[in-house]
């Protein structure tokens, strides 16, 4: 994962998705002083949570966001994987697309600013 500077590695059986292992399992595995030699069968997420290939974004985004995660493997009907979505690229498609939305926003929004700022 370093090496290839990724967060996750996905891993499958005959193109199916059967698992997943990311940074946060890496330092679980670390803090709990898990034996880093054991094989990642035995450590990955098994059925990780998957979303269509065909499925909207905001199904993408839900699912995410339910399930904490900021990576969701794509699958086609048949479970094969077929790509990946990332927290960041849905944050990158959004920057590019309505940027002027996105770089308006106020850091918390509903924010009522108590007393006048400045001198």
């Amino acid at each position: 994962m370093k090496t290839h500077q990724v967060g996750s590695v996905l891993i499958c059986e005959d193109n199916k998705l059967i698992g997943i292992y990311t940074e946060r399992d890496a330092v679980k595995a670390m803090v709990e002083d898990i034996d880093l030699n054991r094989p990642i069968s035995e450590v990955m997420v098994t059925n990780p949570m998957s979303i269509g290939e065909g499925a909207p974004l905001a199904e993408a985004i839900q699912l995410m966001a339910a399930g904490r995660c900021r990576r969701l493997p794509i699958v086609s009907a048949g479970k094969q994987l077929t790509g990946i979505v990332k927290v960041s690229g849905i944050l990158d498609y959004f920057v590019e697309h309505f940027p002027q939305t996105v770089f308006n926003l106020p850091p918390e929004p509903n924010t009522v600013i108590s007393e006048r700022e400045g001198a």
